[in-house]
């Protein structure tokens, strides 16, 4: 049965359901007490709860599930529990938090079609599939978590190196800046730094992301913004064209152009065989401060709490020298696509044969009004504030040498811009990460949303829309992370089951507690039903393409409980990369895209912990057998 077919069918019977909701429908005649015994009688004491009064039934993933789901705050029922770490390390025999998640799910069995493990024992549904509560605190001690985030030494005869560094500038027309603050913003924090960066703005404002989906902390921005430019500050927006509109994400938009804020959209999707998309998400304030990371304007990203079934993101939030590469970049896309247009509206406006003299008019005042939506004359100020960075020593070649023998200098905010913009080059990104990787030696940490791309034996197997896709950065860059597993550990981690559908999910979700607030339970039964076809859509090639690609080369798949949105390489420990560029072919070789790649002592002590509590926050991909 197609998926079309299956959504029809699915249509017409759920008029059948009514109500009740059909996630209540059961018997919630389990009390915390009566489970507390269950997990005593099981020998399970590494946790204990913390609430007494409530009721749940056994789902069918075999999870205890607490009355009127849909009501509930997900991240407060998860902090109503206190786990042992010391406890749940010895219950299952191991040194470490993430061996004992190991040898716990390594010997279950997994359903490859439903694509969860097959478990004996019942947890609970708020833990998103974990044998232990979330952990929401930061771990301090990080070798009780992970035994490959132990101390190390700042050592690399690569990531030090001025001749290694003058490469990667010439493959990625980037340069490396040097003192840079930087610090990691995770999930909602991106976007109240975000607001509050907008609020204090003086002068100047560029913004762009994949689409700004009009919900309740899209809508809370975009007011914002429309009150700088209404007090006279430049506000400079960019966003996908061809996803805005398909997703029928325009009206944060049009508020924006309506209310004096230049809105330039970037339309080459259909420019580079049909894949094309503006994924560049970046903001920068009065040229002196900016965010770079992977958040998307929508409430999944701008509201999540990490663990809480949105979407678990990383943005980095950056002071220095680098601004100004980030400024640059912003302003070199947006006159692309603003000259695109207006030699547009330019031949418009001169081609009068066969109109009205009105028409005449109109095209010709269009032009002229569209002019003033250029950014160009910031492109000075930014050349500026370069060259001015270069003679402070702040900036470029001449100081390699001695930024990177330096052991005070050498991990001290020593950090690179990248934005790939295909009008220049379209692969900037992945030859700087085949040069990253080929010189890691030690360790490789990824994050990365879904794992979509399937290898094919042969191009006659591809679907349609892939049969003329080289995948040619993908695939070397693949086969390079396949190449170094033979010989370094490598964790990856990515989205979990629940959660596959992408933000479609946390919007469903949404919705859904909308519709039984106002007692609409047929839309809420639909929509409940829309979370399995979509995470079904996304979720099978998923899983598939972990299991045959990364689990069988023995490479650590960790699934978070979340939709794992955040874009991270992490080299060696030493070199980090965080931004929008997913290891996916649209990214890697076709679209829009930006990352920062640092050497910090300060981010990566804090990168070490996010991703070692992310791992702590996944269901390892192991088990006994595929059934």
């Amino acid at each position: 049965m197609n998926k079309v077919t299956f959504l029809l069918i699915l249509f017409t019977s759920l008029k059948a359901y009514g109500s009740p909701f059909l996630a209540e429908r059961g018997i919630f005649d389990l009390t915390s007490e009566s489970i507390s015994n269950y997990y005593l009688e099981k020998n399970i004491t590494y946790f204990n709860i913390l609430h007494s009064d409530n009721n749940y039934k056994i789902n069918k993933r075999n999870q205890f599930q607490i009355k009127d789901w849909y009501k509930r705050d997900w991240f407060k029922l998860q902090k109503e529990y206190d786990l042992s770490i010391e406890d749940f390390n010895n219950h299952y025999n191991a040194q470490t938090f993430n061996e004992a998640k190991t040898n716990y799910y390594k010997e279950l069995d997994f359903d490859q079609k439903d694509r969860f493990h097959l478990e004996s024992i019942s947890f609970f549904k708020e833990w998103g599939g974990l044998n232990h509560p979330p952990i929401h605190h930061k771990i301090k001690d990080l070798t009780l978590f992970s035994k490959n985030y132990h101390p190390i030494k700042n050592n690399h005869d690569q990531f030090f190196s001025p001749t290694f560094h003058k490469q990667i500038d010439e493959i990625s027309h980037s340069e490396l800046s040097f003192k840079n603050k930087l610090k990691i913003l995770e999930d909602n924090e991106a976007y109240l730094k975000k607001l509050e960066i907008i609020k204090g703005a003086k002068d100047s404002i560029f913004m762009s992301s994949l689409v700004f989906v009009c919900d309740q902390s899209t809508r809370a921005l975009t007011e914002e913004l429309i009150k700088k430019a209404k007090a006279g500050v430049n506000v400079y927006i960019m966003a996908d064209q061809f996803i805005s509109r398909a997703l029928f994400h325009t009206e944060c938009i049009n508020m924006m152009k309506d209310n004096g804020i230049f809105v330039m959209m970037g339309n080459d999707f259909f420019k580079y065989e049909f894949k094309t998309i503006y994924h560049s998400k970046k903001l920068v304030v009065d040229l002196d401060k900016a965010i770079v990371g992977g958040h998307n304007m929508l409430d999944a990203d701008n509201l999540s709490k990490g663990t809480d079934f949105k979407n678990r993101d990383i943005d980095l939030y950056v002071e220095g020298p680098l601004v100004s590469d980030i400024a640059l970049g912003f302003i070199e896309d947006y006159q692309h696509f603003y000259i695109k247009k207006a030699k547009s509206l330019y031949r418009r406006s001169i081609q009068t044969a066969g109109k009205r003299d009105i028409v005449i008019r109109q095209q010709k005042r269009a032009f002229k009004r569209f002019q003033k939506f250029s950014i160009a004359s910031y492109k000075d100020k930014i050349k500026a504030l370069i060259n001015k960075e270069r003679l402070n020593k702040k900036r470029g070649q001449e100081e390699y040498q001695d930024i990177l023998s330096s052991e005070d200098q050498k991990m001290n905010g020593v950090c690179r811009f990248i934005q790939q913009s295909p009008y220049k080059d379209r692969l900037n990104i992945g030859k700087a990460y085949l040069s990253y990787l080929d010189a890691t030696n030690n360790y490789l940490g990824i994050q990365n949303p879904i794992v979509a791309d399937k290898l094919y034996d042969k191009r006659s197997d591809r679907p349609l829309s892939e049969f003329f896709d080289e995948f040619g950065m993908y695939l070397q860059i693949q086969d390079k992370i396949f190449e170094k597993s033979k010989t370094i550990p490598i964790d990856l981690i990515t989205t979990g089951v629940e959660m596959t559908g992408n933000e479609n999910i946390a919007m469903l979700n949404e919705q859904i507690r909308d519709h039984i607030n106002n007692d609409e339970m047929f839309l809420a039964n639909y929509k409940y039903k829309s979370i399995d076809f979509w995470n079904d859509f996304f979720g099978e090639a998923h899983f598939e393409n972990l299991i045959n690609d990364y689990v069988s080369r023995d490479i650590n798949v960790w699934t978070h409980v979340s939709f794992l949105h955040s874009k991270i390489f992490y080299f060696d420990r030493i070199a980090a990369s965080i931004g929008s560029y997913n290891f996916q072919h649209n990214a890697t070789d076709h679209s829009y895209e930006n990352t920062i790649i640092c050497q910090d002592h300060k981010l990566n002590k804090k990168l070490d912990e996010v991703m070692v509590r992310d791992m702590a926050n996944s269901v390892p991909l192991i088990f006994k057998n595929l059934k």
